[in-house]
């Protein structure tokens, strides 16, 4: 699994400066964009339900404020203990969510949700790769659409990461990682950001290669 981990480094560490890819209009913050609210009103989303989720996390984070949660650290030094430094600052002030979704006896669909104040009024869920898994390059998918003001969302699919298929084995996992864990982290996501903006997304993006790719066909198709 070191593999994975290393992509992951790389990821968050190399991704950040990337070249940019527009997602409809390239503006930061389109005229007329909501504002969010404050550390207060982030917080005050804990325990929040949402149909078949639930907020388990709300962080108020404020910009330049170091990304890298002391479990990832944790990670990242044992890999290597020069990562043990890595710092990512945020790129914005935004209120950093971590929500678990239950559609089925048997499913549990970890999320990670960032909603900037200056909200661009559009929502931005990044896919994953390989056998997904996971939130732990949830820094890196989710920095670039922050910048430009979208409330954004990486989704595990409903299991740990892992180099292998062996999650498959369990069915509901397995159906998860098809198809179901990213259409319920849209429908929750979209309406986390109702909530808490006072308004829907105007516009929704799914960005993803790879088994991205395959991901954003598949939720177009069904």
């Amino acid at each position: 699994m070191r593999h994975i981990y290393f992509a992951a480094v790389a990821l968050v560490t190399g991704g950040l400066t990337a070249c940019s890819t527009d997602v409809g209009h390239t503006n930061d913050v389109t005229p007329g964009a909501a504002t969010g609210g404050n550390q207060a009103q982030c917080e005050a989303l804990v325990g929040s339900t949402l149909g078949i989720g639930a907020v388990a996390r709300a962080e108020y984070i404020p910009k330049g404020q170091d990304l890298i949660a002391d479990a990832q650290r944790a990670l990242l030094k044992a890999i290597d203990s020069r990562l043990a430094a890595l710092s990512i600052p945020a790129p914005k002030n935004i209120c950093r969510v971590s929500a678990e979704l239950r559609p089925v006896p048997g499913s549990l669909v970890k999320i990670q949700v960032w909603l900037p104040d200056n909200w661009n009024g559009k929502m931005y869920a990044s896919g994953g790769g390989g056998f997904n898994g996971g939130l732990f390059a949830a820094p890196a998918a989710l920095y670039e659409p922050t910048i430009k003001g979208y409330a954004s969302v990486v989704t595990d699919v409903g299991h740990d990461m892992s180099n292998s298929a062996e999650f498959a084995r369990n069915r509901e996992q397995f159906i998860d990682y098809g198809y179901r864990g990213n259409h319920v982290t849209a429908v929750f996501t979209k309406n986390l950001i109702n909530a808490y903006y006072g308004k829907p997304a105007r516009l929704a993006y799914f960005v993803g290669g790879s088994n991205g790719g395959r991901e954003a066909l598949v939720e177009a198709r069904r």
